[in-house]
């Protein structure tokens, strides 16, 4: 078997080969490589480390341990992996040797100039190349937990290295201010981190979260807040940390019309107590054409018996065009006004006559002054009862008066009925009705108190014999007709 060893002379590592029966690894022997190279490249890591914070002396120690793993486990690696090994350490040591070459210290010992950001010298020491933590303990200069530190190396007679302090940065979380001390190179997301203080995308932050932190800096951070909006009866709501009610709107999608009623209003500035309530308003026109109900007028004449009633004029209902404007209020309509209007056709009065005398009358002479209540006259000044007779004559005669002889005109003692009075005739039993009649004409009247027109002989003979004579009431309304 062939055998390499390991030869220590004068501390400088050789070796020496012995042969032997050669032996067969198999797999056992390829599975064991993995473990002792790792190992050596975490030694040369190791040793690099040193070089850069110690000196050369720590890092031959170094160098002789590492030696002396690899010398471990140089009988179990077959000659190509121990090779392999043996030359990734070469380079190793040639990495350092050169790492060596730029932090080697000098031959003499190095003023050391401890000072802080702003170039002010803290301490000034004379030392040999040492940890830069070493140095800050003998100079009694102490680091905060946060503190930090930049070193140029050992490089020339005198070395500075500068004392970073932490910066205070002042947060105000949701309105609440709280103070922080951040490292020297943090961002305002490494503070937040540290300090546990949640923050995301929907956040408000006054700074780029990614900015480092300046000593004394005031930041604002403030978490989302959800705004209720009752957009026409539709629910939503906008998550913000500010702004405005038009910014709500528009966050959560929804913009109002021009005619909507918003409250509060667009411009009010958002707090977490807003509720946002949109009455979404539009307005309706439409044309319609609709009927005008026509009116019906009741109209009472003496010249019809109690029991006439007939429809003299038919009522026609009319027409018009109008123009309506409807407000709808989250899709109901609750107002509707009439914006303009125009007749189509004008409606017909219905005019309905109704008689109001106890028969109809013989004279059909109508005047205003005679109103009718249950037959008879409900304004009169007084009754002269007694006999009546009727005659015939030429109609349009002149008579004592000087009015014309028509039927409604009769004659009687001026000196009990002047001439020109207004009267009403009717029956003592109500069976028969003369109706309104004037004073105009005389005669032998020495047994009764009037005697009634009925028209030409021809005409009116047959009513003047049927009437023969009866019994009347005479109701005198006025003696100026």
């Amino acid at each position: 078997m062939l055998r390499k060893t390991i030869v220590r002379q004068d501390d400088t590592p050789r070796l020496t080969d012995t042969s032997s029966e050669a032996e067969s690894f198999g797999d056992t022997a390829a599975r064991g490589v993995l473990v002792p190279l790792l190992k050596a490249v975490l030694k040369i890591s190791e040793i690099v480390a040193n070089v850069s914070l110690f000196n050369a002396n720590v890092c031959a120690f170094a160098l002789k341990h590492l030696a002396e793993d690899i010398h471990s486990y140089k009988n179990w690696l077959p000659k190509r992996r121990f090779g392999s090994l043996f030359a990734a350490l070469v380079i190793s040591i040639a990495a350092m040797g050169a790492t060596s070459a730029l932090y080697a210290p000098p031959s003499e010992r190095s003023e050391v100039v401890i000072r802080d950001e702003q170039g002010e010298h803290l301490a000034v020491v004379t030392a040999a190349p040492v940890a830069p933590e070493q140095l800050l303990d003998t100079a009694g200069v102490e680091l905060g937990e946060l503190d930090d530190y930049h070193f140029t190396g050992w490089q020339g007679e005198t070395v500075y290295l500068t004392v970073k302090k932490a910066v205070t940065v002042t947060v105000s979380i949701d309105g609440k201010k709280q103070q922080f001390e951040a490292k020297p190179g943090d961002t305002i997301a490494d503070v937040l981190d540290r300090e546990n203080i949640v923050h995301g995308e929907l956040d408000f932050i006054s700074v780029p979260a990614d900015s480092l932190v300046t000593n004394g800096e005031e930041v604002i951070l403030e978490h989302p807040y959800t705004v209720p909006i009752n957009f026409g009866g539709k629910l939503l709501s906008a998550e913000l940390t500010g702004g405005t009610v038009w910014d709500a709107l528009k966050s959560s999608g929804v913009l109002p019309d021009y005619d909507d009623v918003v409250s509060p209003p667009l411009n009010t500035k958002l707090t977490p107590f807003t509720e946002i309530i949109v009455q979404r308003i539009s307005y309706v026109e439409r044309e319609i054409i609709e009927p005008i109900e026509h009116e019906s007028e009741l109209i009472a004449s003496t010249l019809h018996s109690l029991w006439f009633s007939e429809v003299t004029t038919v009522g026609v209902n009319g027409s018009r065009k109008a123009v309506t404007r409807e407000t709808v209020i989250n899709g109901e309509v609750q107002q509707i006004e009439t914006i303009s209007e125009e007749i189509l056709n004008e409606p017909v009065t219905e005019v309905l006559t109704v008689g109001t005398a106890l028969k109809t009358p013989y004279s059909k002479r109508q005047f205003d002054e005679i109103e009718l209540e249950n037959g008879l006259p409900k304004n009169y000044t007084k009754v002269i009862s007694g006999k009546a007779y009727a005659y015939t004559g030429n109609y349009g005669s002149s008579t004592a008066s000087g009015r014309k002889l028509q039927i409604g005109t009769i004659a009687v003692d001026p000196k009990v009925i002047p001439y020109g009075t207004l009267v009403y005739i009717v029956s003592q039993d109500g069976s028969y009705v003369y109706g309104a009649a004037v004073a105009a004409d005389t005669g032998y009247l020495t047994d009764c108190v009037a005697d009634l027109y009925m028209g030409t002989h021809d005409v009116g003979y047959d009513a003047a014999c049927n009437f023969g004579m009866k019994y009347v009431d005479i109701y005198v309304i006025n003696q100026n007709h």
